[in-house]
């Protein structure tokens, strides 16, 4: 759980440098991610920062629960 954590912050952290710092000054995240589906850069982060950070930290809890791997067991 504790990987998931530190790659969970981590990702946080890494994500609003890229999507609020870096990308905004390329034509093609401007087109794309912003312009077509009506969006602004804040929504961009939401989307790329909250979602997979939340996703990170509910697969840790399958995983430190157990649960993963009892899944696991079934599925094979």
């Amino acid at each position: 759980m504790s990987f998931c954590v530190v790659l969970a912050i981590t990702w946080f952290i890494f994500s609003g440098y890229l999507f609020l710092a870096f990308l905004p000054q390329f034509n093609y995240y401007e087109t794309v991610f912003v312009l077509n589906p009506g969006t602004n850069d804040y929504d961009v982060y939401f989307w790329w920062s909250w979602i997979p950070t939340l996703s990170i930290l509910v697969f840790g809890i399958f995983w430190a629960s157990g649960l993963l791997g009892n899944l696991w067991k079934t599925v094979r």
